[in-house]
């Protein structure tokens, strides 16, 4: 059975977006996936930064499939373009596949930095 890791914000407004994920947890598993939410706010101490607790959480893991989920206004993941670089590189290495979920509302805008390291992307709204 292959596992996709889902890692995430720990927001509520995030989290909506991927319980869908949840819901269809059964049709994964008959298709031979098991679904894991890893949540950073739930596992770590708050005095940690969000690249570090994300770092520390993916190495505890087994990765097979990683989907990212971070709204790109309050993740420090999102902000810095050499560092969202870098961290995408050494899990490039560690894992089979990536997929970036793009949690923001609008259409226009896309982190098209994130494409030559990613496997899939997929925005939360389209046209």
């Amino acid at each position: 059975m292959r596992t996709i890791t889902v890692a995430y914000d720990g927001s509520y407004y995030t989290f909506k977006w991927l319980k869908v994920l949840l819901w269809a947890r059964r049709e994964f598993k008959k298709n031979g996936f098991k679904i894991q939410l890893l949540s950073l706010t739930s596992y770590f101490p708050p005095f940690t930064t969000e690249q570090n607790q994300l770092d520390l959480a993916l190495k505890k893991t087994n990765l097979d499939i990683v989907f990212l989920a971070f709204h790109y206004s309050t993740s420090s993941i999102g902000q810095d373009l050499e560092s969202r670089q870098a961290f995408l590189l050494n899990l490039k290495r560690r894992c089979n596949k990536i997929v970036w979920l793009d949690t923001a509302d609008s259409t226009g805008n896309c982190l098209f930095d994130v494409m030559p390291y990613v496997d899939g992307y997929f925005k939360k709204q389209i046209l």
